[in-house]
């Protein structure tokens, strides 16, 4: 397989998505092009697009996508370093058994590797004729923001993809962006109803809501995995920085996959209504 690159447009996210439901990606991908610390909410995003069965995806409602809601989707296995400090081996051979059996819910299997600049040359060695070969109806999905680290064998075995999250990452001045921040702080310390928040939300900025929503939660995610020098939004900083205190990662991983779905209505890949979408949000960061 050949590592020609796909080069990153003004709307590399939508066309990846198009290419996901056109049932032409490849078997073996590597991505790149994402930002320091967000490796797992990029794969997760595209896990919501290759395991959701609804023609609307991600639906977040079919049994695969509740699945993957409740990390408990057999057919999807996500690999990290975790508490090591690199991907050892072992790891490896549990993804290539784990790979050889049928899928459990008759789709397609997808193995994640976030940080795949963390597995070992042990480790890259023992996925060369997987990545090659794969099993039918298996992909496997490499993340890294340091490609060139990873053995060229692995590499030429994958379709390379530079591909970031659907919202830009530069610090654009939005007059709206300080209120928006304001009002997710008053809904995380209670003292406005998510309800009356998210009708705020609406007001100030129904087309750009979703995406200062999504940078206050990136940044929470940032703040939480990296740290506070790596954060890309500083004006928002003070509604990411509560909301790094009140959630686990795994809930901001939640909140982004609601705003991902808010991505699929404006890509006319959902019928949702934003306005009920923003409800959802406001109120699950109410109950965190």
């Amino acid at each position: 397989m050949s590592s020609d690159i796909w080069s990153q447009d003004a709307d590399s996210w939508a066309v990846f998505s198009k290419t996901v439901e056109a049932n032409k990606l490849p078997h073996a991908v590597l991505i790149t092009g994402g930002d320091e610390g967000t490796d797992l909410v990029l794969g997760k995003a595209i896990a919501e697009l290759l395991l959701c069965s609804s023609s609307s995806k991600p639906c977040q409602y079919c049994k695969s996508c509740k699945l993957r809601l409740a990390s408990n989707h057999p057919d999807l296995k996500i690999l990290d370093r975790g508490d090591d400090k690199q991907i050892k081996v072992e790891k490896v051979r549990d993804v290539i058994d784990w790979a050889t059996k049928s899928s459990v819910l008759g789709g397609i299997k997808l193995c994640l590797i976030c940080a795949a600049e963390d597995l070992n040359i042990q480790a890259q060695n023992a996925l060369l004729k997987v990545l090659e070969e794969p099993p039918k109806g298996t992909f496997f999905c490499l993340i890294s923001n340091q490609p060139l680290s990873l053995l060229p064998t692995v590499r030429s075995r994958c379709q390379t993809y530079k591909l970031s999250l659907p919202f830009n990452n530069t610090e654009d001045f939005e007059p709206e962006s300080e209120k928006v921040r304001d009002l997710i702080c008053l809904i995380i310390d209670g003292s406005i109803s998510p309800f009356s928040g998210a009708g705020e939300i609406e007001r100030l900025s129904k087309s750009k809501s979703l995406s200062i929503v999504y940078k206050v939660v990136l940044d929470a995610m940032i703040i939480q995995k990296v740290g506070l020098d790596k954060i890309k939004y500083p004006s928002l900083f003070k509604a990411s920085e509560l909301l790094s205190l009140k959630a686990k990662f795994d809930e901001l991983d939640d909140i982004v996959s609601l705003v991902h779905q808010g991505i699929s209505m404006s890509r006319g890949f959902s019928n949702i209504n934003q306005s009920r979408l923003t409800e959802r949000i406001c109120s699950y960061i109410s109950n965190l």
